[in-house]
């Protein structure tokens, strides 16, 4: 039977800066946290970690762990403008209510 969920899926990114005018946006990202892990002599992040979240929603499934796994493929693409993304780590936490039943079951119209 599937149904319909919608799924935040979360993103740790290491990145390193190859433009220094970069700003780090992530287009379609909500970044809530960065962490510059190393600094040039001004103070500038050269490399870095963030974390992300997207919301993608309308996910149909049979369930909730297989609704994740569709969510995280059809999350946009991190793309760091002036970084040069070293690894990316996707998941989605299902004890904190990432994954959310919207209609059960799915009623097509």
């Amino acid at each position: 039977m599937t149904r319909l969920y919608d799924v935040n899926v979360r993103a740790v990114v290491n990145a390193t800066r190859i433009d220094p005018e970069a700003t780090g946006a992530i287009e379609g990202w909500e970044v809530y946290d960065f962490e510059g892990t190393e600094r040039n002599e001004h103070g500038e992040a050269v490399e870095a970690v963030y974390r992300c979240d997207q919301f993608v929603s309308n996910i149909e499934a049979g369930n909730a762990e297989d609704a994740a796994e569709i969510a995280m493929m059809d999350a946009s693409p991190i793309v760091v403008s002036g970084w040069v993304i070293d690894s990316v780590n996707l998941w989605v936490d299902f004890d904190n209510e990432d994954v959310v039943l919207v209609q059960h079951p799915l009623v097509r119209r």
